[in-house]
């Protein structure tokens, strides 16, 4: 998608901004947000989207930035921009909701085995 050189203003922003962040909060289910994700985001945004994510999340695991640019086959200028981001509000929500999903999917697995064991 290319971007448009006519600039909405700043009103017009703000207003769309509030309705896309109402948008997001009311997407409950977990197949809901995976809907809208595939739809609204383009292959390339999806990959972008979920390379940033994996830097935030490598980068929180301390992962070396040559770790982080194998596995994820991103530059060290990309790793050093969201590095720098890394105390900001919204990335921390990030990095406590990922902790508490991996933190329940560690579990779930240890549980599983214990059911698996004992059958």
């Amino acid at each position: 998608m290319q971007t448009s050189s006519k600039k909405l203003s700043n009103k017009q922003q703000q207003e769309i901004i509030e309705q896309f962040v109402t948008l997001l909060s009311d997407l409950r289910h977990p197949d809901e947000s995976r809907a809208f994700f595939e739809s609204f985001l383009t292959k390339t945004e999806q990959s972008v989207f979920a390379k940033r994510l994996g830097i935030i999340w490598m980068l929180h695991q301390e992962k070396s930035y040559g770790e982080i640019k194998k596995k994820l086959n991103v530059s060290s200028a990309t790793i050093s921009s969201i590095a720098g981001q890394m105390e900001q509000q919204g990335i921390q929500l990030i990095i406590k909701k990922l902790r508490v999903d991996d933190w329940a999917q560690r579990w779930t697995k240890k549980i599983m085995g214990f059911f698996r064991v004992k059958s």
